[in-house]
């Protein structure tokens, strides 16, 4: 993970069982800073994800061509305004679950919230590992 200005700080390690399923996640350093995963695909257009693996999920699944931020969880919401001031159009994909619609009603009112119409809590990785993930995207996508 880097910070706005594109330092190493934090480093992230997920595990994977035979099939490919999480098994765990460690995180490696910390910081104060504002602080994510950036993809910069687009100088004007960030989609902002709550996870690595829903960030991955759409990056690989779509034709969207707007730079993709993960902040890790919901608590990382409060430590990516830097990123946010460098775009002019700014959306956060979320999960439809209670703790990403609280934490993103503390987002500045740049940031478009997109929340998908299927049950609450299908993000998109796991829209994508039942096979749903098309279904998913056309209820949330700006891209």
């Amino acid at each position: 993970m880097k910070n706005a200005r594109g330092a190493l700080i934090q480093l992230q390690r997920i595990g994977l069982d035979s099939s490919y399923q999480k098994e765990f996640k460690r995180f490696t350093g910390s910081t104060t800073d504002d602080r994510g995963s950036l993809i910069r695909r687009s100088d004007n257009r960030l989609l902002i994800h709550e996870g690595v693996e829903n960030m991955l999920s759409v990056l690989l699944n779509t034709r969207c061509r707007a730079s993709m931020l993960c902040c890790y969880g919901t608590s990382g919401f409060k430590r990516i305004q830097s990123f946010i001031d460098q775009y002019e159009r700014v959306a956060v994909l979320l999960d439809n679950d209670a703790a990403g619609l609280r934490a993103a009603g503390k987002l500045p009112a740049k940031v478009k919230r997109l929340i998908p119409t299927l049950e609450p809590g299908l993000d998109a990785n796991a829209a994508h590992q039942a096979g749903r993930l098309k279904e998913w995207l056309k209820s949330v996508m700006p891209c």
